[in-house]
């Protein structure tokens, strides 16, 4: 060029650090751009790094760095650098692109779970070997820069049919959960039916994961063949399911299928309780009143084991039902029945149920059933006078559920009004036995059951417990809203606690919803 008397132009120069990194040359590189970096643009630096990337010298990338002293990627050319990324994926080096995109994009920048996705979900598009994209997701869970990223990931992986990869991926989350096996068994029931849905039990049970009621019965059950259900069951039990876990569900399915008479056999073969939680709905709202008595006996007796209360249930939400004097004479056959096995309820519930007849029209058949309601207990027809626990005071409802828990009979609704009066009142001792206990029995706090507990803490200055409380309800309960005061009390207790920059974000982020500025008044 210089004996032709042409003079180089930018471009020109560009040309040749780019060619001198299409032929690999380092050296001749990195001198070429120490003289030549005034002339790099920005989207110069961009190309360069897809030449370095699909050659295989993105190792120079942190020279070229030091040498530009280009820093970030700007907004108008953001765009072509995270083509660029998902190019060199799907080019075979996903190590380049992940390379480029932690230097120049911080985690802070995008929301949450969404750090390096876009790379991570082509990596999937590109059937990446799993194994490569377990460890960039491990890394990025080691960095807190993406700490859901697996679980996400494992959608996308199954809605694009890529089952093998999503088997991976599934393997790789710590804390599996029976739900998570539904998309596999959906999947494998439409391909092979009962076949496909055993193969992913059987999957399931060597990951050590235990199916749910739910799973059993919506995901499973549903699509096997249920003719004979208890042929049904040995194979179940065959995978390594016990007979506890699989009668539940499955008799639950079969008294929707109006098939009670099967499920009451299977109530004879095992001598195993059923779960009233899951049963229970499944029978009041499949009831049919022309159904023989004696069979729903048989699965009320398997139920009270479970639940004291089921039987209880039972009459009083039948008795809603019962609109003709046929349905009476049923409901009165029911009565009888349970009268025969010896089965009882509480005081309570018959005084309920008398006052539901009442309010029925007067007949034989009503006067019959009330007479035999007032043998159970000994309940009399005038009423016991016993208040609703809700309208009973604090030391009421003390003694009530020493009561309830001296029978055996379920006890959260009083554990909850107990744990929201005593939060109330500020007796933080009490509240954590109770919330204990409430624990112990497997019951879950509702969302304003949190909010009541998370506030008692922070009035007795808990705030390592309350923060909890907070995070628990955000993640678990993303639309409940919280009191204002309890957000602006939080607030107080970490300025108090000398957290002032966490006070302040909880204060933005509900703002931001329906705060406003009452927050920035209140303080």
């Amino acid at each position: 060029m210089q004996s032709a008397h042409v003079s180089a132009s930018d471009n020109t120069f560009r040309m040749i650090i780019r060619g001198l990194a299409l032929y690999g040359d380092k050296a001749e590189f990195m001198k070429s751009l120490r003289m030549y970096s005034n002339v790099i643009q920005e989207k110069d630096f961009i190309h360069l790094l897809m030449v370095l990337g699909t050659k295989g010298f993105h190792s120079w990338f942190s020279e070229m760095i030091e040498i530009t002293g280009l820093k970030q990627i700007s907004k108008q050319n953001a765009e072509e650098f995270t083509l660029l990324c998902i190019a060199l994926i799907h080019l075979g080096n996903s190590e380049a692109a992940l390379l480029y995109y932690k230097q120049f994009v911080e985690p802070s920048s995008v929301p949450t779970g969404d750090f390096a996705f876009p790379l991570l979900h082509e990596m999937v598009i590109a059937q990446i070997e799993p194994k490569k994209i377990i460890d960039v997701i491990s890394d990025l869970k080691k960095e807190d820069s993406n700490t859901v990223a697996l679980e996400r990931l494992l959608g996308v992986a199954l809605k694009e049919g890529f089952m093998d990869t999503a088997w991976e991926l599934l393997k790789a989350v710590t804390n599996i959960r029976p739900h998570y096996f539904w998309p596999f068994l959906l999947r494998a029931s439409k391909e092979r039916r009962e076949i496909g849905v055993l193969g992913v039990l059987e999957e399931m049970l060597k990951m050590n994961v235990r199916p749910d009621g739910d799973t059993l019965e919506y995901y499973c059950i549903h699509f096997c063949d249920t003719e004979d259900p208890h042929q049904l069951l040995v194979r179940l039990h065959k995978l390594g399911l016990t007979v506890r876990e699989i009668l539940t569900p499955l008799v639950s399915f079969l008294i929707k299928q109006s098939r009670i008479d099967l499920a009451v056999n299977l109530c004879h073969q095992y001598d195993v309780a059923l779960s009233a939680h899951h049963v229970l709905p499944s029978l009041l709202k499949n009831w049919n009143f022309k159904t023989d008595v004696n069979n729903i006996v048989v699965i009320l007796k398997k139920l009270i084991v479970d639940a004291h209360d089921a039987v209880s249930q039972v009459l009083v939400k039948v008795l809603k039902k019962c609109n003709s004097l046929d349905q009476l004479k049923f409901y009165l056959q029911l009565v009888q029945a349970l009268k025969l096995e010896k089965i009882d309820i509480n005081p309570t519930v018959a005084e309920h149920i008398l006052n539901g007849l009442r309010s029925k029209e007067p007949s034989p058949i009503l006067k019959e059933i009330e007479s035999l309601i007032c043998q159970f207990e000994g309940t009399s027809i005038e009423s016991s006078a016993i208040p609703h626990p809700r309208d009973m005071n604090l030391p009421e409802l003390e003694n009530h559920l020493i009561q309830l828990e001296s029978k055996g009979m379920e006890t959260r609704g009083v554990l909850r009004l107990l744990i929201n009066e005593h939060c109330r009142c500020g007796n933080i001792e009490r509240v954590l036995e109770l919330r204990k206990s409430f624990h112990s029995k497997g019951y879950q706090e509702s969302a304003g059951m949190k909010t009541s507990l998370m506030h008692a803490y922070i009035m007795n200055d808990h705030l390592d417990d309350a923060l909890s409380l907070y995070s628990s309800i955000k993640e678990q309960h993303p639309n409940f809203k919280i009191d204002e005061f309890k957000i602006v009390d939080l607030a107080c207790l970490l300025i108090k606690s000398q957290q002032f920059t966490r006070a302040l974000e909880i204060l933005k982020y509900e703002a931001q919803f329906r705060l406003k500025s009452a927050v920035f008044k209140m303080l």
